[in-house]
């Protein structure tokens, strides 16, 4: 079964790294959104294993993680928010990397650009916290929105050559 011994504690409470940005949502709905985060880290991690390893135990724990996840955040959208549709988004992106990576397994070079998307694709889901704070914000300004999406990108691309090296 997968581990979250190494991975960084910032992925317990990732949502409060972009909650300055969108003070008007409550201390609750972000305790919440760290819960559900984190929950989906886990079972990212289980579904990593089954891609990576085949490891089929994996995917009872990743499917009850899944679950409870969509529960949390049924329980802050309903199920009606463009929330949804955001998330939807994550899903394509994050599915997207499994297969580019399988694909730029036999690719002999990598560009900086594919390597920089397929990081940024990889870490869809890491994107669900700025998209819950922004949704849950009900604030019109998507420029702020985007910068933090564009840092995002730029964190995820450092920290997956970070791992990689």
């Amino acid at each position: 079964m997968p581990t979250t011994e190494k991975s960084p504690e910032f992925y317990k409470h990732y949502p409060t790294l972009f909650h300055t940005y969108f003070p008007t949502v409550s201390a609750e709905t972000l305790h919440l959104l760290c819960k559900a985060g984190y929950t989906y880290y886990n079972a990212v991690l289980c579904l990593d294993a089954l891609v990576d390893e085949g490891d089929t135990k994996a995917l009872v724990e990743m499917l009850a993680l899944q679950e409870q996840t969509i529960k949390i955040l049924t329980s802050i959208y309903g199920y009606k928010s463009p929330f949804w549709e955001l998330w939807q988004q994550r899903k394509a992106e994050y599915f997207k990397a499994i297969q580019t990576e399988k694909r730029l397994l036999t690719t002999p070079e990598v560009s900086f650009e594919q390597y920089s998307s397929l990081a940024d694709d990889k870490s869809a889901f890491g994107k669900i916290a700025i998209d819950s704070l922004w949704v849950q914000s009900n604030t019109q300004n998507k420029t702020v929105y985007e910068k933090l999406l564009l840092s995002h990108r730029y964190f995820s691309v450092g920290f997956q050559l970070y791992d990689d090296v």
